[in-house]
């Protein structure tokens, strides 16, 4: 939307001086330490989602009860979007709700009229403090005429007042929904998102993924936290992996932290997980923040978001991929997918920070947590050192198709593929990925 990124533009002239997250302080955790690296905050994608059929006639408070799936247009600034949004009457008379499941645990109040269609929340409510002792609060912001910034401070409107069809509440476009101090803005936001969409239900997280088999994986994301070395082979496992049927080129491995993990024994979650990839330009891995389903209290995790540092920028900038390649070249070391293995890098980088010191051995894979899931972490041993958290995904070579559709094909010539990445000679009517000119479209056949 072209209104967003407008803004985006703007939001990267001032989001470095936010405050907030960089309170964040080195923790110790048995002869460890989790750490908040330089990278600056991220925003994790949104979750699609299939709207619920919608309640037949004489529909009560209670049937608007549970969880919804949550919709925007996220990472204006800085804060994160979460997947769902609880909803729970606490006056069915007078058609008062809470909404939980932002940020810090914060509860947003409203009041939901099935005779109006209408879900209102009220503009500046105090939610309490925050992690920092900050006072924040639930409020609305909105653009300039010219849709080129946000204006400064909370608007003037008495609520947010969004517009029930069915189970879908749709809240105005360009409404811009913040989680902060309007009074301290330059300390940053908890949350920040336009085109805000509550959806009942939860999507079926299969949907419009493919089993593709099992890969290896080498994990250097959860493993070096309880002193597990990652890179000898005897800690390599076998986990699920899937093909997306929507983005070409893109996998994910599934519950990648039960079963064969060595670490698996330290996990006390029971949410399902995903580390999702992009492997369409091999040569600059990107990866799609999501949650691992991997909790453990002594580490401080109730949840871990795996990453790497393209995916950072991307996010800070609002930037596709290949245009924070062309923008920072070689001063990244890219994640990469050759010869069926993706590989995200442990480094040396000899170049110094503005201290003047030499930035040493650095990971290109970091995560985040329950409380900032794009946040930039690294793992550092009890002499606070960086620990190599190389990680690589070995794919089954057997299994054709994956580098064939990101090779370059030969110049104006049409290779055609299904959509489990297997080439098709003579293909018949459906649906295929086409390769010409070194790029792969998707094209109905008839």
């Amino acid at each position: 939307m072209k209104k967003f990124y407008l803004l985006a533009l703007a939001a990267v002239v001032t989001f470095g001086a936010s405050a907030r997250f960089a309170q964040t302080e080195n923790f110790s955790v048995n002869g460890k330490k989790h750490f908040k690296s330089t990278l600056t905050e991220l925003s994790v994608t949104e979750t699609l989602a299939k709207p619920a059929k919608a309640p037949t006639a004489g529909a009560t408070l209670a049937d608007y009860e549970g969880i919804y799936t949550y919709q925007c247009e996220w990472g204006l600034s800085q804060g994160y979007a979460p997947e769902t949004l609880e909803l729970t009457v606490t006056d069915a008379t007078t058609g008062e709700v809470e909404i939980a499941g932002f940020p810090q645990d914060y509860v947003v109040k409203g009041t939901l009229d099935l005779k109006a269609g209408t879900l209102s929340l009220p503009n500046m409510q105090n939610l309490g403090t925050d992690s920092n002792g900050d006072v924040n609060y639930f409020y609305l912001k909105a653009f300039k005429p010219d849709y080129s910034d946000i204006i400064a401070g909370a608007t003037s409107a008495k609520a947010a007042v969004g517009t029930i069809n069915g189970k879908t509440i749709t809240f105005p476009e360009d409404e811009i929904w913040a989680i902060g101090d309007p009074r301290q803005e330059d300390l940053g936001y908890w949350f920040l998102t336009l085109a805000n969409v509550m959806i009942y239900g939860v999507p079926d997280p299969n949907e419009g993924w493919e089993d593709w088999g099992e890969a290896t994986f080498q994990d250097g994301w959860v493993l070096p936290a309880f002193g597990i070395d990652q890179t000898k082979t005897e800690n390599h496992y076998k986990v699920a992996i899937q093909k997306s049927t929507v983005y070409e080129g893109t996998f994910r491995l599934v519950n990648p932290y039960y079963g064969h993990c060595p670490a698996a024994q330290y996990n006390t979650s029971k949410k399902a997980g995903y580390i999702e990839f992009d492997v369409s330009d091999p040569d600059h891995v990107y990866f799609i923040p999501q949650g691992a389903g991997f909790a453990n209290a002594e580490i401080g995790l109730s949840e871990i978001y795996c990453f790497n540092t393209l995916t950072y920028y991307c996010i800070y900038y609002q930037m596709e991929p290949a245009n924070v390649v062309a923008a920072l070249g070689d001063k990244l070391k890219y994640s990469t997918y050759k010869n069926n293995v993706l590989t995200v890098p442990y480094y040396y980088d000899p170049s110094t920070n503005q201290n003047g010191e030499v930035l040493g051995w650095v990971n290109d894979a970091c995560f985040g947590d329950q409380e900032d899931p794009v946040g930039g972490y690294w793992w550092t041993d009890e002499n606070d050192e960086t620990v190599s958290m190389e990680t690589k995904i070995f794919f089954d070579a057997t299994k054709a198709g994956v580098e064939d559709i990101a090779a370059d094909a030969p110049a104006g010539a049409k290779e055609y593929f299904n959509l489990q990445g297997v080439r098709v000679a003579n293909p018949s009517d459906g649906v295929y990925i086409v390769r010409q000119n070194g790029k792969a479209t998707k094209e109905y056949i008839r």
